[in-house]
């Protein structure tokens, strides 16, 4: 039985005596899916289906199912407000898609990571995986690559017109990685780069030609000159 977890007493130790469901599956990504689709409700079930699926995929060596294992894993830990945990599982995710080349993985696994050590109060790692996601970010071949992600997901996943129409834009992903550094360097009292990274939001052309998005740098911005002078 592989230690998914490292900590005693955490989502993975479960008794022995519990039945691992019985499946002729031998694609990893089946076996994924069906973790995805019930964990939220059985996470024991999903945890013996994450073991199956990753074993499966170290017996084929295929790297990108063990990757999305080991991502399973952490959104299952975050789920369950184990953040220490989802960071831990997280960052095995990541070693693993960097070898694979894949950046858009990547980029999704260090914005995922600085979340959860965000949540976990470790706010040097925290920022240390933030700043590697933008770093990445700016690289032309990941910008494509996520991009295509994004496109993919959208068309498979479509809105309709109403909602379209009185949605606020979203912020994108390098955008709202920023707002959350500023949120963490204010919360060290680091007031001058929690300043500076809202900055950098405000300067993007595509939140200079978007009113709503302006609204909620200068809310952001707000926030901050009070906390400072208080």
């Amino acid at each position: 039985c592989l230690a998914l977890f490292p900590a005693k007493g955490s989502v993975g130790d479960f008794p022995q005596s519990y039945t691992r469901q019985q499946t002729s599956a031998k694609d990893p990504y089946a076996l994924l899916t069906k973790a995805r689709e019930v964990y939220k409700k059985d996470t024991r079930q999903a945890i013996v289906l994450i073991e199956e699926a990753l074993l499966a995929a170290l017996k084929q060596n295929n790297i990108p199912a063990q990757g999305e294992s080991y991502q399973l894993l952490g959104d299952i830990n975050a789920h369950l407000k184990q953040p220490d945990l989802a960071a831990a599982n997280y960052q095995k995710a990541l070693s693993l898609f960097r070898k694979t080349g894949n950046r858009a993985k990547t980029l999704e696994l260090l914005k995922l990571s600085g979340k959860a050590y965000e949540d976990a109060e470790d706010y040097t790692n925290a920022l240390a995986n933030y700043q590697a996601f933008l770093k990445e970010w700016e690289t032309p071949a990941a910008r494509s690559s996520k991009l295509k992600v994004e496109k993919t997901q959208s068309a498979q996943a479509p809105v309709s017109s109403s909602v379209k129409a009185s949605k606020k834009p979203a912020l994108n992903e390098a955008e709202e990685v920023r707002l959350a550094m500023s949120a963490i360097y204010a919360k060290q009292k680091n007031f001058d780069l929690s300043v500076q990274n809202l900055m950098e939001v405000a300067e993007d052309a595509e939140v200079a030609t978007s009113p709503e998005k302006d609204l909620i740098v200068n809310d952001k911005l707000g926030d901050v000159y009070k906390e400072q002078n208080e």
